[in-house]
């Protein structure tokens, strides 16, 4: 609130509140009570001013403390909406060997994340989200974008993998809970070297997924993922992917702190 619009209505509350100056009016020597009832008064000369003083500042007190109440309402409905928007947060990362005619496959990394409020209300449902996943090899510098995929397994604590058809680009409504939803990072075969970027794409461009564009070489990589909806704007989160090349498996940390690409040598984010 500007001071402009604070001071006028503190100039109004005590105008609503004038009636607490009439007693400094009975102090006149040709008040109401010598008019009308031939009461003859002679007050001392201070009186009068004092009497105003504190009638003003009993009107200024009690607009003050009528504004702060109602700024307290207003600041307490303003955290309880702010508490309540959608707060999706890492869970943890997650992995599963796929199959194929009972025979394994590629192994998948997954991401999962909650919604998890401080309050839940209707405001707390995030719509349209999505996730970009960008990955920047810190050996050769480069950096890898895709359009990421959401699973939605039948058992939450699970890190299985729905066909490839029912892979979701996008969540439609997030609603504030503990079940996950579990987005697909990345995959290697085994005895492979480089890994690749996990997007439904990839199973339109090759049978097998192993398309060149999305290739993810060996050794370490910063993973951001950043999801985008309605409700929450934009969320950044940052990994380490760790591909050993062929003498292992696919490995994701935890959520890590930013770090400083500049400092590492990448040209830009």
């Amino acid at each position: 609130m500007g001071f402009p619009k604070s001071l006028g209505l503190l100039l109004l509350g005590v105008l609503k509140r004038l009636y607490w100056v009439v007693p400094s009016l009975f102090t006149d020597p040709f008040d109401f009570m010598e008019r009308w009832f031939k009461m003859m008064y002679q007050p001392p000369s201070f009186l009068f001013w004092l009497l105003l003083s504190l009638g003003l500042i009993l009107a200024i007190a009690l607009t003050y403390h009528e504004l702060r109440m109602q700024n307290i309402k207003v600041e307490g409905r303003l955290a309880q909406i702010e508490n309540s928007k959608p707060n999706l947060v890492f869970k943890k990362a997650g992995e599963w060997q796929f199959y194929a005619n009972g025979q394994p496959t590629y192994r998948a990394l997954q991401a999962w994340f909650i919604n998890n409020p401080q309050a839940t209300s209707d405001n707390s449902v995030a719509k349209d989200v999505t996730a970009v996943v960008t990955f920047y090899d810190r050996n050769i510098k480069n950096k890898l974008e895709i359009y990421g995929c959401f699973t939605q397994a039948e058992v939450p604590d699970y890190a299985t993998i729905a066909p490839i058809k029912d892979l979701k680009d996008k969540i439609d409504v997030w609603s504030p809970n503990d079940i996950p939803q579990k987005l697909l990072i990345a995959f290697k075969y085994p005895g492979d070297e480089s890994a690749y970027g996990y997007a439904k794409s990839n199973f339109l461009a090759t049978q097998d997924g192993r398309e060149s564009g999305k290739e993810i070489k060996r050794g370490e990589h910063y993973v951001k993922v950043t999801l985008k909806g309605i409700g929450i704007g934009q969320l950044p989160f940052w990994f380490i992917l760790t591909n050993p090349g062929r003498e292992g498996l696919l490995s994701l940390s935890d959520q890590i702190k930013r770090p400083d690409l500049c400092k590492e040598g990448f040209q830009s984010e």
